[in-house]
Order: C-alpha cells, then structure tokens, then sequence
C-alpha cells in the first residue's frame, strides 16, 4: 500500500485550530504565517543522514604513529686472542747431570762403553745406548731419551770431570743425540754418530782439545769406518818381458795391461793374438 504524503503546513493549521478551540472562549482568529513553500521529502532526509554516516565512515581514523624501528646494534668485533706464551723447557738441569759416570756404567753393557782417553786418572768416555730399552726404568722416544738418560745416570762418575755420553738408534728410528760433558760445559750435536763418521771424528777431536792425551795409551780403542782410500797414484808395477808370461786375466784393469805393453814391446805374452793391433780382445 503507497504510504500518504503528509505536508508540515497542514500540521501546522490544524494544530493552530485545535489550540484556539481549547485555550479561550473568545473568538480568535489565527494568524497564519507565511511559511516558504519548502517540501523536504523522506529521500531528502534519508540521503542527509547517509552522507553524515558516510562522512563519518569516510573520516581518517587514528592510528598509533608507528614505532620508532630499533637501529641494529653494532656487533662488537671480536678481541685478538693473545697468543699463548711458550716457555722453553731445558733439557734438564745441568748441575745434576754434569757429573755422570759410575752408576750409568752398571746399567750400560760392557760393549756399549768405550775408554776413548786416560788422562791423569780422569777418564772421558763413550757410552753408547742403543735405546731407551738398554736402561731399566727408562722409556722415551727421540730427544727424550737424552733426558732420560742423563737422569738414570746423573750420579754416575762423581769423582770424573769429563764424560762424553753418546745417545741414538741404530736403525735410525731415534734421531741421535751427542751430548758432551765438559764439566759445567754442555755442548750438543745431532745426528747419529755410528752413521757420521765425520761428526764422529769431530766429536774425538774436540774431546781431546778439552782433555789433551797422555803418553798412557787408552784402554779400549774406539772403532771408526776405515780412512777413505788414498787419491795418489800407485806405483808402476814391475814387468818380466822374458817370455809368455801373463795371460789377459793377470791384468787388473787395462791401464794396468797397457803398462805392460810399453814396458814390453813386441807382445811376448801374445796379447793380441790375430795382429790387429788389439791387445786382450
């Protein structure tokens, strides 16, 4: 059903009747005004009250400023690791190894100790150790059997004033070790002396510059490798030219059969027996 349209200026007149009827019993004449011709319809209003809702929608609503973002922190760079102090560990201590004889002479076979020298009832000696085996109670490896030794042997020879203690391996699985005792005087040498025979003579030099040797001969001899053979030249041998004689086998080496020939011309022996000019073909 269409909803009637009710105009505000017909409210108006019957509510201007209705009041002159009740409020007196004189007769009064209302007095109209004169009201613009304005007819606002429903739509009118219906669109006035959405746009103030859209307005409303429409406003920018608050929002929290947004959070100040944290600048990174710096990563600390990391401190230099100071480097860890070495510290030299002698060898051991040289007051209680200087003197080091006779005990150690007990523990080492008669085969591994050498009298190099005799000197005014002073003896300097060689003791060889095959290994840290060759001493009870003493197990190390390379430099450590140095020390090794001189512990077990550091009151070995308390009435000598020089000793010369030779420690190494054989088989060369122990980098030897010379050490030389000179009273307080400590001096050390590498390699293994049974392999270098000319560290070998050296350290047999230097002892006798420490301890000059008598006119008493040594007990023992200390063995080295044989002198290298000599570079001169041999002498000429002597020929028979009297007849055949030699055979090419008596010749060591043709230096040796062409000494022959010039001190035997005319080839009594035959050396070149189809005369080509060919001795010992």
């Amino acid at each position: 059903m269409a909803r009637r349209r009710t105009t505000i200026p017909s409210l108006l007149l019957i509510s201007a009747i209705t009041f002159a009827g009740c409020s007196s019993s004189e007769p009064v004449l209302p007095t109209l005004a004169v009201l613009p011709s304005v007819t606002p319809t429903l739509s009118d209003v219906e669109w006035s009250a959405t746009s103030e809702q859209m307005t409303a929608t429409h406003l920018p609503t608050a929002t929290d400023a947004p959070s100040a973002t944290p600048a990174p922190t710096e990563t600390p760079l990391p401190s230099e690791t100071p480097s860890p102090e070495v510290t030299a560990t002698p060898a051991f201590d040289v007051g209680e190894s200087t003197r080091a004889i006779r005990e150690g002479l007990d523990l080492l076979s008669e085969a591994d100790v050498t009298d190099v020298r005799v000197t005014d009832g002073r003896e300097a000696i060689i003791a060889y150790v095959v290994s840290a085996t060759d001493l009870p109670g003493v197990q190390a490896e390379g430099v450590d059997v140095l020390i090794a030794v001189a512990a077990a042997i550091k009151n070995f020879g308390l009435d000598l004033e020089t000793v010369m203690l030779v420690v190494g391996n054989p088989d060369g699985n122990v980098a030897g070790t010379i050490l030389v005792y000179v009273d307080d005087l400590i001096a050390f040498y590498t390699g293994n002396i049974r392999r270098d025979e000319l560290l070998a003579r050296l350290v047999v030099t230097e002892l006798q510059d420490v301890v000059p040797a008598q006119a008493a001969p040594a007990t023992e001899v200390w063995t080295l490798a044989p002198a290298a053979a000599s570079t001169s030249v041999p002498a000429a041998r002597s020929w028979n030219c009297s007849g055949d004689l030699y055979k090419c086998d008596d010749f060591a080496s043709r230096a040796e059969m062409n000494s022959y020939i010039a001190a035997c011309p005319g080839d009594p022996s035959n050396l070149d027996g189809d005369d080509d000019g060919e001795y010992c073909e």
